[in-house]
């Protein structure tokens, strides 16, 4: 049986990571607006891919020949952190905006991205400690 710190952080790193692991939601969109909303969302994965996991599609019009989509990106903890305003013209991605969700939302994005950083690090760290209290391990037996 696993201790319970260990449960505990892997409940907490499986919470953080829900949005790698949730897909974009487009909110029952078919046809033509899934495909505009496809395009804008991989046009603002490409400003802000390192801190906004998954994108929600909140909204899609047509609006006379471009189609403005707006979005709500989520960071680790599926936490919103930012309202996105893109245009979408003849298939492709003209321009777009990126909005605070709420007030400090860029200070706790680099948090997260200082938490992503920090976990690789001690994913990295974990088979190295592991292999280090094995050896010590050993070395108490040889002893006695």
């Amino acid at each position: 049986m696993l201790p319970r710190r260990i449960t505990v952080l892997l409940l907490l790193l499986i919470w953080c990571y829900s949005p790698v692991f949730l897909p974009d939601d487009y909110s029952g969109l078919t046809g033509e607006k899934k495909e505009i909303a496809e395009m804008a969302i991989e046009g603002a994965k490409a400003e802000w891919e390192v801190v906004i996991w998954r994108y929600k599609v909140t909204e899609v019009v047509k609006n006379g020949t471009r189609w403005d989509v707006s979005l709500t990106g989520y960071g680790f903890f599926n936490i919103p952190l930012k309202k996105v305003e893109v245009t979408v013209a003849e298939g492709r991605v003209c321009g777009g905006s990126f909005r605070n969700y709420f007030p400090g939302a860029d200070l706790i994005a680099w948090a997260m991205v200082a938490i992503w950083l920090l976990s690789i690090a001690a994913l990295l760290f974990a088979p190295i400690y592991l292999l280090y209290r094995l050896r010590k391990e050993r070395e108490k037996e040889v002893r006695k």
